[in-house]
């Protein structure tokens, strides 16, 4: 479950913490301990029995900060801040590559890939234990659905034909997606992308734990409301959405609320 409380208390704490503070200066990109190390101690870091010494310490540091849920581990000893959407904390998000970092890793049964101009969907099936790819396309006003579905296994994705070279290659053509853009492996609900140093980048978008319990709680109950033959409409889910909004003071997030929405039907 993820912490909630006072938005400026929380800003007044990093603030007030100086490595939080070095993260927050640098929201993208990950570091190691030596790293960080290296930039807020440089005389320590010329030493190298020193550097070794403070990098442990601060290891352990930056291990309880990610139970507390400051920071995240991205990769074995590497380390970056969390970035959210709004001051409500339920969606987390990532940039990588366009010379940013490139590695990411979270745990969350539906996820979005921003990738050029597009934005990809994958969901878990409760039921079938894989996963379903929703492409959209906004410049066209397109959505549609890979035929192939995700197993536990490593992906790569990106816009050229398949060749029969590459394993498990996923083809989702659009503007300014690298042939080979990112890759992603899965295994259960714990989800590893890897952009390929893309000159545009990936972006990952993710409920936290909090927000997938809120989404899951008004999908359910929109679905209990809806009769079943307008459940897959998605102005009637957008209408939904925005009347809850006016009526208790809460933005959910329409896209996000849709891919909950479907992944509760999935499971029926």
């Amino acid at each position: 479950m993820e912490a909630t409380g006072n938005t400026g208390a929380a800003i007044a704490t990093v603030v007030d913490d100086p490595l939080l503070k070095t993260f927050k200066s640098h929201p993208h990109q990950a570091f190691s301990a030596q790293d960080v190390v290296k930039l807020t101690d440089p005389k320590t870091a010329k030493d190298p029995l020193k550097l070794q010494e403070a990098a442990s310490e601060l290891g352990r540091q930056l291990a309880k900060r990610v139970e507390q849920g400051d920071l995240r581990e991205v990769a074995p000893g590497s380390f970056k801040t969390r970035l959210f959407f709004d001051s409500e904390r339920m969606i987390e998000h990532v940039f990588l590559g366009g010379m940013e970092g490139v590695l990411y890793a979270f745990e969350c049964p539906l996820f979005r890939l921003n990738i050029g101009v597009l934005s990809a969907f994958i969901v878990r099936d409760l039921k079938k234990k894989d996963w379903i790819v929703t492409v959209r396309d906004s410049t066209l006003g397109k959505d549609y659905c890979l035929t192939h579905r995700l197993k536990d296994g490593t992906y790569i994705i990106g816009n050229a034909a398949p060749d029969g070279k590459v394993e498990n290659y996923l083809q989702i053509p659009g503007r300014y997606i690298a042939a080979k853009h990112l890759t992603l492996t899965i295994t259960g609900e714990k989800v590893k992308v890897e952009d390929h140093n893309t000159l545009d980048g990936t972006r990952v978008d993710h409920l936290t734990p909090d927000g997938l319990s809120r989404y899951s709680e008004l999908a359910g109950r929109f679905l209990k409301d809806t009769p079943s033959k307008d459940q897959p409409n998605r102005v009637n889910r957008g209408r939904f959405v925005l009347k809850h909004f006016v009526e208790h003071h809460q933005n959910f997030e329409a896209t996000f609320f849709n891919a909950v929405a479907d992944r509760l039907l999935l499971a029926e």
